[in-house]
């Protein structure tokens, strides 16, 4: 438990650290804009970082229980029929995620393997 305990607080600080971050990128991309230097890259960085944030976010709020949901009919049913529900929910989204991994995973293999990096879509 301890462990778990540990895990969530350093992912608490990475989100942090990597919101921070997002405002220092974005603060010096502008700041440099307005020096006549502009700096290309700061952007791309605070958007991958934003990604991230949103991943680690969204995640955090699956372990609070505080993830957005519509459950207003979902409340006025049985406790028995809202567990069922919840775990069919929970068993949809672990499949999506599951496909969505290896739809990245072949994508990637595709891209090392064929040496095609000015070929990936996003």
């Amino acid at each position: 438990m301890a462990l778990i305990s540990l895990w969530v607080k350093l992912e608490r600080s990475v989100a942090a650290i990597m919101l921070a971050l997002i405002v220092l990128c974005v603060f010096f991309a502008a700041l440099m804009r307005t020096v006549g230097f502009p700096v290309i890259w700061s952007v791309d960085i605070a958007q991958l970082l934003f990604v991230w944030v949103c991943v680690i976010g969204g995640n955090q709020a699956m372990r609070d229980g505080d993830h957005v949901g519509v459950d207003y009919f979902v409340k006025r049913l049985p406790l028995r029929l809202q567990l069922s529900i919840d775990a069919v929910v929970y068993i949809l989204m672990a499949a999506f995620l599951t496909m969505l991994i290896v739809s990245c995973l072949q994508n990637l293999l595709y891209v090392l393997l064929m040496n095609q990096f000015y070929r990936c879509t996003f």
